[in-house]
């Protein structure tokens, strides 16, 4: 009996031990771990997840905020953050957070200028790095793996294997030089702890970081195309073709539901506004005389692009592997009926938006010398051309993958993630990606989009707008326009239709022959003068270079003024100002003459009596003349026509 009752006692320890065992455990998300700063001044949310109506207990500065997990599983708690300090310590139930500090969060993003590791540039700045420790700055890094999962909002970021990092010279290598340099600099000015979220993915696009929603309201044919990525990625390739499977070809198929094309239209085939890459199916139509019935025919189907099966009734009459072989199948007796007949091409595209080459012949031919037809053909025939029923068949060429051109897919990867983080501020660096002339212009409303979508997630931050550097080749001509010189112009407006926005400028710190420039250190620089004055209500003046305001036309000359605080002009250059473009109502530049007049700068040209529009520096590489007394470069900018 002793022994039964000891045996009852051991099973009801394990027993014990393996409920314990099952019991979810609290989970963070990685942004929310030891390091981490977070913001003055505001309401930091500490969230993450466990058993539905689990409660949970965060313990900091010796204050206790509790909840319970909701049906989902999970909970949040605010709490109210005051002055900075640290390091401290924080509780969740089990789990202990240490290293922790009460300061200024921003945000870091765009391409690859942001992400840029000190690494690539610590030549120039090696006696500095290397040496160069403070526990009060931190840094987290987000990875740049766009998975599948990237197609929807996320809960949880793919945070670098690094987590929150304080600033030392082993750390230091792969953190990004503008968050390095620019948290030094906000640091030594306010003695505020500084972290830096590095959200930033090379060559990405910037519809990749708004989310669906404000796709949808400012570029929704973006969103498009990721859609149709989506899409493709739910197929599995060739093999999978229902037309193949539900016999399209045959004569008493039911097409009736099928979409009517003209077989000329381009872009026949195309979702959510991107090419089908796969096949097509296309049915038509024709009657055949009883006259003609029991002929050999021969079949022309001029070109088509890119390949090709080929049905008459439900018989397979030929195939061709590509575009350019002429189609003349030949129709042995029998095939044909009296009256009604059906031609079916199944058509494998791959992309092109001509499926049928227009000036071919389209037509089913009955030649009287079959064996060997002459041209031009006389012998009776029967049109082919004009509307044929169209539908889908398989998305062909593999699996294609989300990446960084496609719209939302860093936001629901990186921004969606760290809604709930308070955060002081984002600097934002990117452009080369959108700097294809064609789409450039788009680039306005995607930037405002942008601020507004992510205010959305962190309230009214302020933003700081990066401008892109100068770079590749100069050129002579002065009505050069390119993708760089438009982005250029909408980054240096976007102060103007943009609430708490600052630019900063980096037109004299680039290189023409590499697209990384070194020089970070005065970038962010020049974002944290920004961020002064946007966050701080630094009041001192000369933020910037002299920012281009407003423009007056007399008798021929152009006056330009510049915003106040950034119009103490530095002294006119030796060889006068140049870089400045001039050009009337009828659209074209010429070279001007441009001096310095107190603190306005007035422009003219010979050829122009009648100046509407002024540009500066408006070059891949332009080359720059005016500057702030403080060195800072004036923007480069165009003047609104007139």
């Amino acid at each position: 009996m002793k022994k039964l009752f000891t045996s009852l006692l051991a099973l009801a320890g394990v027993l014990a031990i393996s409920a314990d065992s099952v019991k979810a455990e609290v989970k963070l998300p990685k942004i929310i771990s030891s390091g981490m700063v977070i913001q003055r001044n505001d309401t930091a949310r500490i969230w993450g997840t466990a058993d539905a109506g689990e409660p949970v207990t965060v313990t900091f500065l010796k204050k206790k905020y509790k909840t319970i997990a909701d049906n989902e599983g999970n909970w949040m708690v605010a709490i109210p953050t005051k002055k900075h300090g640290g390091p401290y310590m924080m509780t969740v139930n089990d789990i202990v957070l240490e290293d922790i500090y009460v300061g200024d969060v921003w945000l870091g993003s765009g391409q690859s200028n942001m992400d840029v590791h000190i690494d690539r540039v610590s030549e120039i700045y090696a006696d500095e790095v290397m040496t160069d420790a403070n526990p009060k700055i931190h840094l987290i890094q987000f990875d740049r793996n766009i998975t599948h999962k990237a197609a929807e909002p996320q809960t949880e970021v793919n945070a670098h294997q690094y987590g929150w990092e304080s600033l030392s010279p082993e750390n230091v290598g792969h953190w990004s030089a503008i968050g390095y340099f620019f948290c030094k600099d906000m640091y030594e000015k306010t003695g505020v702890p500084q972290g830096f979220i590095n959200a930033s993915m090379g060559g990405s696009n910037i519809v990749a970081w708004l989310s669906r929603e404000k796709m949808l309201e400012v570029a929704p044919r973006y969103v498009n195309q990721t859609d149709y990525v989506a899409l493709r990625m739910q197929f599995r390739g060739e093999g999978d073709d229902p037309g193949m499977k539900e016999n399209w070809m045959a004569f008493d198929y039911d097409d009736s539901d099928w979409e009517t094309v003209n077989q000329y239209d381009k872009n026949i085939g195309d979702i959510y506004g991107q090419p089908w890459v796969g096949h097509l199916w296309f049915r038509k139509e024709f009657v055949v005389p009883d006259s003609l019935v029991g002929r050999q025919a021969l079949l022309r189907l001029g070109m088509l692009i890119d390949s090709d099966e080929t049905f008459v009734n439900g018989q397979k009459v030929g195939e061709t592997g590509y575009q350019y072989p002429p189609r003349k199948y030949k129709i042995m007796p029998g095939v044909l009926k009296s009256g009604k007949n059906i031609l079916a091409i199944r058509l494998r595209t791959n992309g092109d938006p001509v499926k049928f080459q227009g000036g071919k012949p389209y037509k089913l031919f009955f030649p009287s010398k079959p064996e060997s037809p002459a041209l031009p053909l006389t012998d009776p025939w029967i049109e082919l051309e004009g509307d044929y029923k169209m539908k889908r068949g398989d998305l062909t060429g593999g699996k294609p993958a989300l990446d960084n051109q496609n719209a939302s897919v860093l936001y629901n990867l990186d921004i969606n993630p760290i809604r709930n983080y308070s955060i002081a501020g984002a600097i934002w660096n990117q452009g080369e990606s959108n700097a294809d002339l064609r789409t450039a212009h788009e680039y306005a409303a995607l930037l405002k989009g942008l601020a507004e979508d992510w205010r959305s997630c962190f309230g009214n931050i302020p933003l700081v707008v990066v401008q892109l550097a100068n770079y590749m080749q100069r050129h002579d001509d002065p009505d050069y326009n390119s993708g760089w010189t438009v982005i250029r112009n909408i980054q240096r407006n976007a102060e103007n239709v943009i609430p708490d926005c600052g630019l900063a400028t980096t037109i004299d710190v680039g290189e023409w022959h590499d697209i990384h420039p070194w020089r970070k250190k005065e970038v962010a620089q020049r974002c944290a003068l920004q961020m002064r004055r946007l966050y701080l209500g630094d009041k001192s003046p000369n933020f910037a270079g002299p920012t281009y305001e407003s423009v007056t036309f007399d008798g021929g000359k152009a006056i330009i003024s510049f915003k106040a605080g950034t119009d103490n002009l530095a002294p006119e250059p030796a060889g006068g100002l140049k870089g400045f473009k001039i050009a009337g109502a009828d659209g074209k530049f010429h070279w001007a003459e441009a001096h310095i007049d107190g603190n306005k700068v007035v422009v003219s040209s010979k050829d122009v009596a009648d100046p509407k529009v002024v540009r500066y520096a408006w070059d891949d590489d332009p080359e720059i003349s005016l500057f702030g007394v403080t060195g800072l470069p004036a923007p480069p900018f165009q003047t609104e026509s007139k």
